[in-house]
Protein backbone atom coordinates (compact mmCIF):
# COMPACT_ATOMS: atom_id res chain seq x y z
CA UNK A 1 0.00 0.00 0.00
CA UNK A 2 1.44 3.58 -1.08
CA UNK A 3 1.49 6.32 1.49
CA UNK A 4 1.92 9.89 1.31
CA UNK A 5 5.16 11.58 2.47
CA UNK A 6 5.71 11.53 5.80
CA UNK A 7 2.96 8.89 6.37
CA UNK A 8 3.18 4.84 6.38
CA UNK A 9 1.61 2.07 6.64
CA UNK A 10 0.08 1.13 10.78
CA UNK A 11 -1.33 -2.23 11.12
CA UNK A 12 -4.29 -1.97 13.44
CA UNK A 13 -2.42 -4.08 16.23
CA UNK A 14 -0.33 -1.41 16.30
CA UNK A 15 -2.92 1.30 17.21
CA UNK A 16 -3.01 0.00 20.92
CA UNK A 17 -4.80 -3.90 22.19
CA UNK A 18 -7.17 -5.38 20.53
CA UNK A 19 -10.27 -7.19 21.95
CA UNK A 20 -12.80 -9.83 21.19
CA UNK A 21 -16.62 -9.79 22.61
CA UNK A 22 -18.68 -12.72 24.04
CA UNK A 23 -22.15 -13.19 25.20
CA UNK A 24 -23.31 -14.53 28.82
CA UNK A 25 -25.72 -17.58 29.13
CA UNK A 26 -29.02 -16.27 28.43
CA UNK A 27 -30.16 -19.11 30.69
CA UNK A 28 -29.09 -17.23 33.75
CA UNK A 29 -31.14 -14.57 34.53
CA UNK A 30 -28.50 -13.28 36.89
CA UNK A 31 -25.99 -12.48 34.19
CA UNK A 32 -28.58 -9.82 32.48
CA UNK A 33 -30.40 -6.44 33.53
CA UNK A 34 -27.09 -5.17 35.06
CA UNK A 35 -25.64 -2.15 34.86
CA UNK A 36 -22.97 -2.39 31.99
CA UNK A 37 -23.76 -1.65 28.64
CA UNK A 38 -23.46 -4.49 25.99
CA UNK A 39 -22.98 -3.62 22.68
CA UNK A 40 -24.46 -6.02 19.50
CA UNK A 41 -24.75 -4.74 15.81
CA UNK A 42 -27.92 -3.92 15.87
CA UNK A 43 -27.03 -1.01 18.27
CA UNK A 44 -24.44 -0.27 15.83
CA UNK A 45 -26.72 -0.18 13.13
CA UNK A 46 -28.98 2.44 14.64
CA UNK A 47 -26.68 4.86 15.38
CA UNK A 48 -27.05 8.44 14.09
CA UNK A 49 -23.40 9.59 14.32
CA UNK A 50 -20.27 7.73 15.30
CA UNK A 51 -20.30 7.74 19.35
CA UNK A 52 -22.81 5.23 21.04
CA UNK A 53 -23.17 5.79 24.60
CA UNK A 54 -26.13 3.31 25.11
CA UNK A 55 -26.97 -0.17 23.70
CA UNK A 56 -30.45 -2.07 24.35
CA UNK A 57 -29.68 -4.92 26.88
CA UNK A 58 -27.01 -4.52 29.62
CA UNK A 59 -24.87 -7.35 31.83
CA UNK A 60 -24.47 -7.97 35.12
CA UNK A 61 -21.14 -8.22 37.17
CA UNK A 62 -21.69 -11.75 37.51
CA UNK A 63 -22.29 -12.05 33.62
CA UNK A 64 -19.07 -10.28 32.74
CA UNK A 65 -17.61 -12.67 34.71
CA UNK A 66 -18.89 -15.56 33.30
CA UNK A 67 -18.55 -14.72 29.95
CA UNK A 68 -15.15 -13.55 27.56
CA UNK A 69 -17.05 -10.24 27.51
CA UNK A 70 -14.69 -7.14 28.18
CA UNK A 71 -15.29 -3.32 29.72
CA UNK A 72 -13.47 -1.64 27.40
CA UNK A 73 -12.22 1.71 28.43
CA UNK A 74 -13.73 5.46 26.59
CA UNK A 75 -13.06 5.91 23.31
CA UNK A 76 -12.32 2.21 21.72
CA UNK A 77 -12.42 1.74 18.47
CA UNK A 78 -15.47 -0.94 17.91
CA UNK A 79 -15.40 -2.35 14.56
CA UNK A 80 -18.42 -4.90 13.28
CA UNK A 81 -16.31 -7.89 12.14
CA UNK A 82 -19.27 -10.51 12.08
CA UNK A 83 -22.28 -10.72 9.28
CA UNK A 84 -22.58 -6.82 9.35
CA UNK A 85 -19.19 -6.50 8.50
CA UNK A 86 -18.02 -2.54 7.83
CA UNK A 87 -19.86 -0.70 10.40
CA UNK A 88 -18.02 1.33 13.34
CA UNK A 89 -18.07 3.54 16.36
CA UNK A 90 -16.81 5.00 19.42
CA UNK A 91 -18.28 4.74 22.71
CA UNK A 92 -18.45 7.80 24.91
CA UNK A 93 -18.88 4.82 28.00
CA UNK A 94 -17.07 2.11 29.12
CA UNK A 95 -18.92 -0.87 27.20
CA UNK A 96 -18.78 -4.50 26.31
CA UNK A 97 -19.78 -5.97 23.11
CA UNK A 98 -20.75 -9.54 21.99
CA UNK A 99 -18.87 -11.50 19.92
CA UNK A 100 -19.38 -9.93 16.64
CA UNK A 101 -16.74 -7.23 16.76
CA UNK A 102 -13.11 -6.56 17.55
CA UNK A 103 -12.36 -3.43 19.40
CA UNK A 104 -9.48 -1.44 20.18
CA UNK A 105 -8.52 0.33 22.63
CA UNK A 106 -6.35 3.08 21.38
CA UNK A 107 -2.81 4.01 22.56
CA UNK A 108 -2.97 7.99 23.50
CA UNK A 109 -1.05 8.96 20.39
CA UNK A 110 -3.90 7.55 17.90
CA UNK A 111 -6.85 10.03 17.89
CA UNK A 112 -10.29 7.47 17.59
CA UNK A 113 -12.09 9.40 15.36
CA UNK A 114 -9.52 9.53 12.63
CA UNK A 115 -8.79 5.92 13.03
CA UNK A 116 -12.60 6.05 12.94
CA UNK A 117 -12.92 7.57 9.56
CA UNK A 118 -10.15 5.32 8.11
CA UNK A 119 -11.70 2.49 8.57
CA UNK A 120 -14.79 4.01 6.75
CA UNK A 121 -12.27 4.71 3.81
CA UNK A 122 -10.74 1.26 4.09
CA UNK A 123 -14.12 -0.63 4.33
CA UNK A 124 -14.45 -2.32 1.33
CA UNK A 125 -10.81 -3.69 1.91
CA UNK A 126 -11.74 -4.79 5.23
CA UNK A 127 -14.96 -6.45 3.73
CA UNK A 128 -12.86 -8.61 1.75
CA UNK A 129 -11.20 -10.13 4.69
CA UNK A 130 -14.72 -12.05 5.67
CA UNK A 131 -15.11 -15.67 5.00
CA UNK A 132 -17.72 -18.45 5.88
CA UNK A 133 -20.20 -20.44 4.68
CA UNK A 134 -23.03 -19.42 7.41
CA UNK A 135 -22.48 -15.67 7.33
CA UNK A 136 -19.43 -13.74 6.86
CA UNK A 137 -16.37 -13.03 9.70
CA UNK A 138 -12.77 -11.22 10.13
CA UNK A 139 -10.55 -13.54 11.78
CA UNK A 140 -8.62 -11.55 14.85
CA UNK A 141 -5.46 -12.02 13.27
CA UNK A 142 -7.11 -10.62 9.49
CA UNK A 143 -8.10 -7.45 11.57
CA UNK A 144 -4.60 -7.14 13.88
CA UNK A 145 -2.70 -7.42 10.41
CA UNK A 146 -5.17 -5.02 8.42
CA UNK A 147 -3.30 -1.83 7.33
CA UNK A 148 -4.44 1.55 6.92
CA UNK A 149 -2.31 5.13 6.70
CA UNK A 150 -1.82 7.53 8.96
CA UNK A 151 0.65 10.49 9.00
CA UNK A 152 3.95 9.98 11.24
CA UNK A 153 3.56 13.45 12.98
CA UNK A 154 1.54 13.13 15.76
CA UNK A 155 0.16 16.61 15.50
CA UNK A 156 -0.95 16.41 11.89
CA UNK A 157 -3.20 13.43 12.99
CA UNK A 158 -4.85 15.31 16.21
CA UNK A 159 -5.22 18.24 13.65
CA UNK A 160 -7.32 15.88 11.34
CA UNK A 161 -9.36 14.80 13.88
CA UNK A 162 -10.38 17.80 15.23
CA UNK A 163 -11.19 19.02 11.97
CA UNK A 164 -13.41 15.95 10.71
CA UNK A 165 -14.92 16.70 14.52
CA UNK A 166 -15.86 19.84 13.29
CA UNK A 167 -17.33 18.52 10.00
CA UNK A 168 -19.60 15.98 12.56
CA UNK A 169 -21.04 18.87 14.63
CA UNK A 170 -22.44 20.74 12.22
CA UNK A 171 -24.10 17.92 10.22
CA UNK A 172 -25.09 16.76 13.81
CA UNK A 173 -26.76 20.34 14.45
CA UNK A 174 -28.10 20.77 11.32
CA UNK A 175 -29.76 17.34 11.34
CA UNK A 176 -31.42 18.97 14.20
CA UNK A 177 -33.19 21.20 12.61
CA UNK A 178 -34.84 19.59 9.82
CA UNK A 179 -37.56 16.54 9.61
CA UNK A 180 -36.32 14.57 6.80
CA UNK A 181 -32.79 13.90 5.12
CA UNK A 182 -33.91 15.27 1.57
CA UNK A 183 -34.67 18.47 3.27
CA UNK A 184 -31.39 18.70 5.39
CA UNK A 185 -29.57 17.58 2.21
CA UNK A 186 -30.91 20.87 -0.14
CA UNK A 187 -30.76 23.18 3.18
CA UNK A 188 -27.50 22.50 4.24
CA UNK A 189 -25.17 24.23 1.12
CA UNK A 190 -28.03 26.83 0.81
CA UNK A 191 -27.03 27.66 5.07
CA UNK A 192 -23.55 27.40 3.59
CA UNK A 193 -24.04 29.70 0.84
CA UNK A 194 -25.17 32.09 3.20
CA UNK A 195 -22.26 31.65 5.64
CA UNK A 196 -24.84 30.23 8.13
CA UNK A 197 -26.55 33.57 8.35
CA UNK A 198 -30.08 31.29 9.19
CA UNK A 199 -28.53 28.63 11.58
CA UNK A 200 -29.03 29.72 14.98
CA UNK A 201 -26.48 31.27 17.23
CA UNK A 202 -25.22 28.37 19.00
CA UNK A 203 -23.69 26.93 15.79
CA UNK A 204 -21.48 30.03 15.52
CA UNK A 205 -18.56 28.34 16.78
CA UNK A 206 -19.02 25.52 14.17
CA UNK A 207 -19.27 28.17 11.37
CA UNK A 208 -15.91 29.82 12.90
CA UNK A 209 -14.12 26.65 12.46
CA UNK A 210 -15.63 26.08 9.01
CA UNK A 211 -14.69 29.27 7.15
CA UNK A 212 -11.12 28.83 9.49
CA UNK A 213 -10.31 25.79 7.42
CA UNK A 214 -12.47 26.91 4.02
CA UNK A 215 -13.26 30.04 1.92
CA UNK A 216 -17.30 29.26 0.70
CA UNK A 217 -17.98 30.55 -2.44
CA UNK A 218 -20.07 29.70 -5.79
CA UNK A 219 -19.72 28.66 -8.92
CA UNK A 220 -19.34 31.51 -12.09
CA UNK A 221 -21.73 31.02 -15.20
CA UNK A 222 -19.26 30.44 -18.53
CA UNK A 223 -21.07 30.32 -21.57
CA UNK A 224 -18.73 28.91 -24.38
CA UNK A 225 -16.90 25.60 -24.08
CA UNK A 226 -13.77 24.27 -25.89
CA UNK A 227 -12.30 20.65 -27.06
CA UNK A 228 -9.84 20.89 -24.89
CA UNK A 229 -8.42 22.45 -21.76
CA UNK A 230 -9.42 22.90 -18.38
CA UNK A 231 -12.35 20.75 -16.90
CA UNK A 232 -15.80 22.78 -16.55
CA UNK A 233 -17.81 20.91 -13.60
CA UNK A 234 -21.70 21.73 -13.91
CA UNK A 235 -23.77 20.09 -11.28
CA UNK A 236 -23.53 16.54 -12.11
CA UNK A 237 -19.25 16.47 -13.45
CA UNK A 238 -17.82 17.57 -16.24
CA UNK A 239 -19.54 19.37 -19.03
CA UNK A 240 -16.99 20.86 -21.05
CA UNK A 241 -13.24 22.58 -21.25
CA UNK A 242 -12.09 25.80 -20.79
CA UNK A 243 -8.63 27.58 -21.07
CA UNK A 244 -9.87 29.67 -18.66
CA UNK A 245 -8.52 28.67 -14.99
CA UNK A 246 -10.70 29.76 -12.13
CA UNK A 247 -9.42 27.41 -9.65
CA UNK A 248 -5.80 25.68 -9.55
CA UNK A 249 -5.98 23.53 -6.10
CA UNK A 250 -8.10 21.04 -4.34
CA UNK A 251 -11.41 22.04 -3.55
CA UNK A 252 -14.67 20.56 -2.93
CA UNK A 253 -17.80 21.20 -5.18
CA UNK A 254 -21.19 20.24 -3.87
CA UNK A 255 -24.72 21.16 -5.69
CA UNK A 256 -27.19 22.60 -3.55
CA UNK A 257 -30.22 23.21 -5.51
CA UNK A 258 -32.60 21.27 -8.37
CA UNK A 259 -32.21 17.60 -9.46
CA UNK A 260 -28.48 17.26 -8.44
CA UNK A 261 -28.83 18.55 -5.23
CA UNK A 262 -26.57 16.70 -2.81
CA UNK A 263 -23.93 15.62 -5.13
CA UNK A 264 -20.36 16.13 -4.39
CA UNK A 265 -17.34 16.14 -6.47
CA UNK A 266 -13.80 16.12 -5.05
CA UNK A 267 -11.82 18.17 -7.80
CA UNK A 268 -7.54 17.59 -7.31
CA UNK A 269 -6.87 19.48 -10.65
CA UNK A 270 -7.14 22.78 -12.10
CA UNK A 271 -10.90 23.74 -12.95
CA UNK A 272 -13.93 26.05 -13.31
CA UNK A 273 -17.17 25.68 -11.98
CA UNK A 274 -19.74 26.92 -14.18
CA UNK A 275 -23.28 26.76 -12.25
CA UNK A 276 -23.75 29.14 -9.54
CA UNK A 277 -25.90 26.56 -7.44
CA UNK A 278 -22.38 24.97 -6.61
CA UNK A 279 -20.65 25.36 -3.35
CA UNK A 280 -16.81 25.70 -3.31
CA UNK A 281 -15.24 24.58 -0.74
CA UNK A 282 -12.03 26.43 -1.31
CA UNK A 283 -8.97 25.03 1.35
CA UNK A 284 -7.07 27.41 2.49
CA UNK A 285 -4.22 25.44 3.22
CA UNK A 286 -3.12 22.39 1.91
CA UNK A 287 -5.75 19.52 2.37
CA UNK A 288 -6.13 15.51 2.03
CA UNK A 289 -9.29 15.97 0.43
CA UNK A 290 -9.78 12.21 1.34
CA UNK A 291 -10.70 12.65 4.67
CA UNK A 292 -13.99 14.87 4.17
CA UNK A 293 -15.61 12.60 2.06
CA UNK A 294 -17.35 10.29 4.60
CA UNK A 295 -18.40 13.24 6.34
CA UNK A 296 -20.09 15.24 3.87
CA UNK A 297 -21.27 11.96 1.75
CA UNK A 298 -23.44 11.06 5.12
CA UNK A 299 -25.44 13.62 3.46
CA UNK A 300 -26.26 12.17 0.55
CA UNK A 301 -28.12 9.28 2.09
Amino acid sequence: MNCPDKWRNFKLKDLGEIHSGGTPSTNNPKYWGGDILWCTPTDITKLKNKFINNTARKISKLGLKNSSAKILKKNSLIACTRATIGKFAINSKEISTNQGFKSIELKAEFPAELIYYQLINNKNKLIKLGSGSTFLEISKKDFENFQIDLPLCLFERKKIAEILSCWDEAIETLEKLVEAKEKLKRGLMQKLLTKFKVIPAQTDKMTKKLIDIFDLSQGTYIKDFEKTGYPVYGANGIIGHTHSLMYKQKIILVSCRGAYSGVIHYVESDCWVSNNSIALFNPKVELNLKFYRSPLQSLDH
